[in-house]
């Protein structure tokens, strides 16, 4: 085996794969070897084979990892950022589902005053028998559908992205209907109302209902009308003792206001379950729609009516 005897430690041996630089060799290769042997021996040569070619063991330095309370100090920011944050991803998510429930009762205004405008200022009928429904094809459905084959609108145009495993979350006032149950019409609890009705941006056309009907595999859907209960405007709206009784609405228990509060009630505001206190869209006979609490519509104590919004212009008289 032949060995480097290096005078000085600063010479150095390189190799690569077209060519062998010796720069540490031993005298006597030049005088018995040729340069053919000198490169193949060199090639089997390793760095191994000249200690004076090795790195100094002390110029090797250790690569430092991270320590367990380095890690530590990193997962406590990270769970700090993400319980500041979440709460607002949420809250802005939330806020999202509202605006585009409030898109939804927009379409349904507009499509009803189209119908309206085409039908002398009468809005849809809603009759139990025979079964005449604001939402079906032959009305409001073809102008929200063009297929159809639906016999009425069922999907996202008519569900609040609130409204968890429903197709339809959205009720008509019934006392906007152009035919109603004579159970209703004969009542003194409201008044018929048309298009041309004086107060259109109080009157409710449609609003959120409690989506109790159907089923978890054929969806779930909202009661076609609202305003039903043959009780004053404010207990309508859940003031006073509500519903009496209260309604039972499947899925959701029993109810003391057919507005469902609940969908656009804040995070950390008062209410819970079905209780009529929250946030509900409403759209009115002009067009426009608002997210009102139950403090804009009623007294929650006396249950009267703040005739903030109007089931039908007799409200005002019946408010009591």
């Amino acid at each position: 085996m032949l060995h480097c005897r290096c005078s000085t430690p600063d010479k150095v041996m390189t190799t690569n794969f077209l060519a062998v630089k010796i720069t540490c060799y031993p005298r006597f290769f030049l005088r018995v070897f040729s340069s053919a042997v000198i490169l193949r021996v060199a090639s089997q040569m390793t760095l191994h084979s000249y200690p004076c070619c090795r790195p100094a063991i002390g110029s090797l330095r250790r690569v430092k990892g991270f320590t367990l309370v380095e890690l530590l100090v990193v997962l406590g920011i990270i769970g700090l950022l993400a319980a500041l944050l979440i709460p607002s991803i949420m809250a802005a998510q939330a806020a999202a589902r509202t605006i585009a429930c409030g898109s939804n009762v927009r379409q349904i205004c507009i499509a009803l005053n189209l119908y309206a405008s085409a039908n002398k200022g009468r809005f849809p009928p809603n009759v139990t028998i025979p079964g005449l429904w604001w939402f079906q094809y032959d009305r409001v459905g073809q102008i929200l559908t063009k297929n159809p084959s639906e016999t009425e609108v069922r999907g996202s145009i008519v569900t609040c992205p609130e409204d968890t495993d429903a197709v339809r979350s959205y009720s008509m006032n019934v006392w906007a209907s152009s035919a109603m149950d004579a159970t209703v019409k004969n009542s003194s609890y409201g008044s018929p109302w048309t298009a041309s009705t004086a107060g259109a941006s109080k009157l409710i056309l449609i609003s959120e209902q409690w989506s109790g009907l159907g089923s978890a595999t054929t969806g779930w859907t909202s009661p076609p009308l609202i305003g039903t209960s043959l009780v004053s405007p404010g207990r309508r709206f859940g003031g006073g003792v509500g519903l009496v009784p209260p309604v039972n609405e499947n899925r959701w228990g029993r109810v003391l206001s057919e507005l469902a509060y609940a969908r656009h009630r804040a995070r950390k505001g008062p209410g819970q379950g079905t209780a009529p206190v929250g946030r509900v869209q409403i759209g009115y006979a002009d067009g426009h729609v608002q997210l009102r609490a139950n403090t804009d519509l009623v007294d929650m104590v006396s249950g009267i009516s703040t005739l903030d919004s109007w089931w039908s212009p007799l409200d005002a008289k019946i408010n009591q």
